[in-house]
């Protein structure tokens, strides 16, 4: 006789789950957990991020008077109160080469020198930051431009041939020279930086 299957008789039928049983995935410990921590982390970065000190003075800058690639004359005395960062090239860098027969690639390294100062210049801007790109024009005052970075050698007892061998120096507003950076992109990016910490010190009074 054959068997009837009735719903009584199905065996290993699943029972319905009670709602009681069912929780919100918000209410997970775990859940709770990670939104508490990702909260506190948040809250205390601002606590625990260090600023670097402002690179020390390693020696004054002589008073000085030259011309910058705008075609005015840019003195020391009028940069007073302000932290700048100062910079050698010219408007016309092949007439620094007919300066300088001896040395057929200064052309090309003036070039370099002046196309790095206004990359860094145009950053400056960008970010509206507090120093002042100063680009003194070598070729049009080329000895003045000489004497100054050879002064400014003396600090680390460096050896220059061209004043762009400096690279940028950074000076605060009283004069003090903070160090040489160089022209290429690290160079640009650390003087930016360490030109603000300057800045930011002056400010508090630092």
């Amino acid at each position: 006789m054959p068997r009837e299957w009735g719903a009584s008789a199905v065996s290993g039928a699943v029972p319905e789950e009670s709602s009681s049983d069912s929780k919100p995935f918000w209410s997970s410990p775990w859940l709770v957990a990670f939104i508490a921590g990702a909260i506190t982390i948040t809250s205390i970065r601002d606590c625990t991020r260090r600023i670097p000190d402002p690179p020390s003075a390693i020696g004054q800058v002589p008073a000085w008077s030259l011309p910058v690639l705008k075609g005015e004359v840019q003195t020391s005395e009028a940069l007073q109160g302000q932290v700048y960062i100062l910079a050698f090239g010219a408007v016309d860098c092949a007439s620094v080469g007919e300066m300088n027969t001896d040395d057929a690639s200064i052309s090309a390294s003036c070039g370099v020198a002046t196309e790095a100062a206004q990359s860094l210049q145009a950053q400056l801007a960008e970010k509206k930051a507090a120093a002042k790109m100063v680009i003194i024009d070598a070729a049009n005052s080329w000895k003045k431009a000489l004497l100054l970075t050879a002064a400014l050698a003396d600090f680390d007892d460096r050896q220059i041939a061209q004043p762009w061998d400096l690279g940028f120096i950074l000076v605060d507003s009283d004069g003090g020279c903070r160090g040489f950076y160089g022209l290429h992109d690290e160079g640009q990016d650390e003087v930016l930086h360490r030109s603000q910490h300057v800045a930011r010190a002056e400010v508090a009074g630092e």
